[in-house]
């Protein structure tokens, strides 16, 4: 008998089952375990993934992260349940006004009511916060403000170790000069109000004031060495996946503020076990709440399309696999007049996590049944069946124990059949097929040398090719009257500012880099990766606004983003392990150059042989360390041909920056920034675009390695190509 209902199956019509009492197991030398599994489909996962607690009696600590809310006073009252001890319980309430001067964005009871829920049980109570709090961190600029905890035992003030971001932040508003603000953009900045998605990656105060609180204190207690006699795994319970990195007000002002301030206690430094309590639905997941949000406004769309189609009637399409709820396998085939779309009761989404889809339904007397995919529990490979098969059908005949010889698997080249629907319309570049910004008199000798070199290029994709010669053809930004601009240095990017209110779009920037040199190779997969962000922006659901990016739009792509493994197959690991160590010879060879003019430089001031005053000397010394910086970064871009750091990326964003932060890769953007699903896409397609023009014996690793990935990202290449009207 099941006691819990799965989110994925709930309605509004679910009644709600009243659990029953936990006995109570404090003291008994019971290990407590979840009811239900958490996610051990990554090695990032596995890694943290704890299956049982200890046994409750031999934590030193339990602290309870208490709002106030109904979440956090629940695990408040189960603890209690499972016979807990008050004595050993903290409560812990992280403040996202902190310490700013007015209390703005939190209740106005809630310190008080927290306070008077700690007194009147009896439990210490812990209150830590961002300075400044919501606004301080709403409106930075640079890094983000101190840590300050107030002593639950003294009522002291105390603030916790500044960061080094932090202190050179200080120093250069201190300096006050007229390029302050860009200098401390490098250290991060804010301007992100409001939010306008579920999408937790862009619900930043979720994020930077709340819950990474929680997954960096545990995460600090790591480095502390507290866990190492538990096998240094991570008091998360259960596992449960999701990041928090966008969800900047659980991270910011709650998350870090909670690893601060453990690592600043003196009752955590000192051999204890410390149980970190959270309270979180599980519906409240990021992909969860991502998917669920894009299939709703998919599904609106979709309905659009039909209506100017005149598509009298639609048809319900279920995945066919084990993870389709009971709702979606009974509404698979069923078809309804278009006059009864309905969303949730005749039309998807149907329930959070829904993945069922709609297409045209005609009720014809020829028979064109067609195909449609499934995937086998048991290889995880698809394979096709007839396209009239009802997910009733599908199981009956193919899961329990049915046979599946004769069925023809699906290649990534089956996957992508649309790729053979375009035409090759390019054979090479056109410096005629870009917008006018990049003919302009000041950028044209850099876009006729990228024009050069990729037509120089053999086997490039035909079809990535013939987008980035209609780059002029997808509605661009100038046509919306925003903006843009091109320029040249380090930062390469696609950056955009937003107006505050209304979340629109008031300028757009490129920064790529010059193409000069002898060898371009690594400058030209930047470029090429950086006009894919630029075209990914092109195709936007919405114009006039930044968000929704058109690959994360595409839920296939975010679906099989999300199930691809971050495994690394042997041969592109050898790569890699090649690429490392090649990447150091170089380094030490540019470093070693350097170092000797260097020391020749300091030398001159020794002995004072140098010529000029101490400004000279910092001014020249400066200058060689830039130089060497610069062809460090050149020499090491055109490694091996270049573009395998395009490639590592990728491993490093199915990895979610682990990959990158462990050294398992050379190039990547790092977990900080993977935190975020949508970068981790926006950066995959970006470099998958860059490759398949410069590098496709790279591309080809991938396919062979990551199949279903390649066959998505070419299919997201198609639809944006045909976006255009070429398709």
């Amino acid at each position: 008998m099941i006691d819990f209902i799965k989110d994925a199956d709930c309605t509004k019509e679910t009644p709600v089952r009243l659990g029953v009492p936990d006995a109570p197991i404090y003291g008994k030398d019971i290990k407590l375990k979840p009811r239900v599994d958490g996610r051990t489909d990554s090695e990032h996962f596995k890694k943290i993934y704890l299956p049982e607690l200890l046994p409750l009696e031999e934590y030193d600590l339990i602290v309870v992260l208490i709002s106030g809310g109904k979440d956090s006073v629940a695990c408040y009252l189960k603890l209690l349940e499972l016979g807990v001890p008050k004595e050993r319980i903290e409560f812990w309430h992280h403040d996202i006004d902190g310490g700013h001067p007015s209390r703005r964005m939190d209740w106005k009871c809630t310190q008080n009511y927290v306070k008077a829920l700690a007194d009147a049980e009896g439990i210490k109570l812990r209150v830590s916060y961002r300075v400044n709090g919501f606004f301080g961190e709403l409106y930075r600029i640079g890094a983000s403000e101190p840590i300050e905890w107030i002593d639950p035992d003294t009522g002291e003030v105390r603030q916790c170790k500044l960061s080094s971001n932090y202190l050179k932040c200080k120093e250069l508003k201190e300096q006050a000069t007229e390029e302050m603000e860009e200098l401390l953009k490098q250290y991060g900045y804010r301007m992100k109000f409001p939010a306008k998605t579920g999408d937790l990656s862009r619900r930043w105060c979720s994020a930077y004031l709340k819950i990474c609180v929680a997954d960096t204190v545990v995460s600090n207690l790591d480095r502390l060495g507290e866990l190492e006699e538990l096998g240094g795994k991570r008091h998360k319970f259960p596992a449960k996946g999701g990041t928090h990195s966008g969800r900047w007000c659980s991270g910011n002002l709650k998350a870090a503020v909670q690893d601060s301030v453990t690592a600043n206690l003196e009752e955590t430094k000192h051999d204890k076990k410390i149980l970190i309590v959270s309270g979180e639905r599980r519906g409240e997941s990021a992909g969860r709440l991502v998917m669920t949000e894009e299939a709703f406004f998919s599904s609106a769309a979709q309905k659009d399309c039909f209506d100017e189609l005149d598509v009298e009637q639609f048809e319900i399409v279920a995945t066919l696999d084990s993870h389709t709820s009971d709702i979606c396998r009974g509404m698979d085939g069923k078809h309804f007049p278009m006059s009864e779309w309905k969303v949730g009761v005749t039309a998807p989404p149907f329930h959070v996590h829904c993945r069922s889809t709609t297409v045209p339904y005609f009720d014809d007397e020829f028979d064109a049944v067609g195909e449609r995919a499934a995937r086998d529990e048991e290889t995880g490979k698809t394979y096709f069946v007839p396209g009239n098969m009802t997910y009733k059908e599908w199981k009956k005949s193919f899961v329990n124990d049915g046979d599946k010889s004769g069925l023809q698997e699906a290649s990534p080249d089956d996957t992508i059949k649309a790729k053979e629907e375009i035409k090759q319309v390019a054979e090479e570049l056109k410096i005629d097929n870009f917008p006018d910004v990049f003919k302009a008199k000041g950028e044209l000798k850099n876009t006729q040398a990228l024009v050069d070199y990729i037509n120089g290029l053999e086997s490039a994709d035909a079809n990535v090719v013939a987008l980035y010669n209609s780059m002029a053809k997808l509605e661009t930004i100038e046509n919306n009257g925003i903006p843009f601009k091109i320029s040249h240095g380090k930062n390469h990017a696609v950056s955009t500012s937003t107006y505050t209110l209304t979340g629109n779009l008031a300028d757009v920037k490129l920064t790529i880099p010059k193409l000069q040199g002898e060898n371009l190779a690594g400058q030209v997969n930047t470029t090429l990766h950086e006009e894919m962000h630029l075209m990914d922006l092109y195709g936007r659901k919405d114009p006039s606004k930044s968000g929704n990016w058109f690959s994360t739009s595409r839920t296939a792509l975010m679906d099989v983003f999300k199930s691809t493994s971050d495994s690394i197959s042997d041969e592109v690991a050898d790569l890699f392990a090649e690429h490392k160590k090649e990447y150091r010879r170089v380094r030490d060879e540019v470093n070693a150059k350097y170092q000797n003019l260097i020391s020749e430089l300091n030398n001159s001031v020794m002995d004072k042989t140098f010529q000029g005053s101490l400004a000279d000397y910092k001014k020249q010394y400066n200058k060689l360390v830039s130089a060497m910086n610069d062809e460090r970064d050149y020499m090491a871009r055109n490694i091996m041909g270049g573009g395998i750091g395009n490639l590592e990326d990728i491993y490093d964003a199915l990895s979610g920056g682990v990959f990158r932060d462990k050294g398992t890769v050379m190039y990547g953007h790092g977990s900080s920034y993977y935190r975020s699903q949508e970068s981790r896409v926006h950066e995959t397609i970006a470099n998958y675009a860059a490759l398949s023009i410069t590098r496709p014996d790279l591309i080809e690793l991938l396919k062979a390695d990551k199949p279903d990935l390649v066959a998505e990202l070419d299919a997201t290449i198609v639809e944006l190509l045909k976006k255009v009207g070429d398709g």
